[in-house]
């Protein structure tokens, strides 16, 4: 095996805790966690890979048989409801410093995607050398083409490279 050279974190159930904005979403629409994920299930891979949010809440709201929300509720549920991993975010840091590659490789609609560049790349020292999001790239994981498009976005070879991830 060769030199490890970049590392890649999953963003939900790594570097932070997404459980609480899904039920946050969930209340917001009048809905049970259940109902939410049942109904938003047959969908969500269309928004990971850029479906926008407001088509997204249309279709869930549809087969739920309720009134869709008038404006988008991501942005709002997502403060105060994600708990983030700060000692594996300290870890990246302390990555960086060794001289390791950094990114997040996630399975993003836009909504995070932006959320993600503000958080962890719009002020320098940026936090990661770059954030790949399904949403961007039209690949979600566990599609091998998302992980290769970041060993190419970071300048290495997949086998120079570990993914942290919550799913083998």
């Amino acid at each position: 095996m060769g030199q490890i050279k970049a590392i890649f974190f999953d963003q939900g159930n790594v570097l932070d805790d997404y459980r609480p904005q899904t039920t946050a979403m969930a209340r917001l629409l009048g809905m049970s966690d259940n109902e939410f994920q049942r109904y938003a299930a047959p969908h969500v891979r269309s928004y990971h890979l850029g479906l926008d949010e407001m088509e997204f809440l249309s279709r869930v709201c549809r087969d739920a048989e309720i009134t869709p929300p008038s404006h988008p509720i991501f942005r709002k549920t997502f403060y105060g409801n994600r708990t983030f991993n700060h000692g594996l975010l300290d870890v990246n840091t302390q990555l960086r410093e060794l001289g390791l590659k950094t990114g997040i490789i996630s399975n993003a609609e836009r909504p995070l995607r932006d959320i993600l560049l503000e958080k962890y790349m719009s002020e320098e020292p940026r936090q990661f050398d770059d954030v790949i999001c399904s949403c961007d790239v039209g690949y979600a994981k566990p599609d091998k083409e998302i992980f290769y498009i970041a060993c190419e976005r970071l300048e290495v070879n997949p086998q120079e490279a570990v993914v942290i991830d919550d799913v083998l």
